[in-house]
């Protein structure tokens, strides 16, 4: 394959002060499905983005041309569903531990559909050091991308 496209818009530096490794670990999961999902859609892409809402951190992700199922759309409302994703069983399992909450939609625009997962985080103490944006768009393998995004975590902590 070609690889995935990831349009990634986040403020520059945001302090969150809260469980630190479950926040990271949403993250990653996120990013983590979005690109799996991204890798078998007809556009190859993802927007991710991550921004502070006062006390909330919100993580939104974006894969374009591609269609949650319904199993994975009613994974959260459901009190003892399952999923074949692991990604999700990730997420839902961490914001067991600390206040959040789950929105998962496949949006219609135009002729194209896309699957909108957005994690808001309550509760974070979240503080926006700088306010420039920082957008870069990554391409690159799976893999190369989640190491690039481990690595770049690593040398903030």
């Amino acid at each position: 394959g070609s690889g995935v496209i990831v349009d990634l818009k986040c403020e520059d530096n945001i302090a969150v002060e809260g469980s630190g490794e479950s926040i990271q670990q949403i993250i990653h999961s996120v990013l983590s499905m979005s690109l799996d999902k991204a890798e078998t859609s007809e556009a190859k892409k993802v927007n991710f983005n991550i921004k502070a809402l006062g006390n909330i951190l919100v993580i939104k992700s974006t894969v374009n041309a591609h269609c949650f199922n319904s199993d994975e759309l009613e994974y959260f409302s459901s009190k003892n569903g399952t999923v074949s994703n692991v990604n999700l069983a990730i997420i839902k399992e961490l914001l067991d531990d600390i206040s959040g909450s789950v929105s998962m939609k496949n949006a219609f625009e135009n002729s194209d559909a896309n699957a909108v997962l957005e994690v808001s985080l309550n509760d974070c103490m979240v503080e926006a050091v700088t306010t420039r944006e920082l957008t870069s768009v990554v391409k690159g393998k799976k893999h190369e991308i989640l190491k690039r995004f481990r690595d770049a975590a690593q040398a903030q902590a």
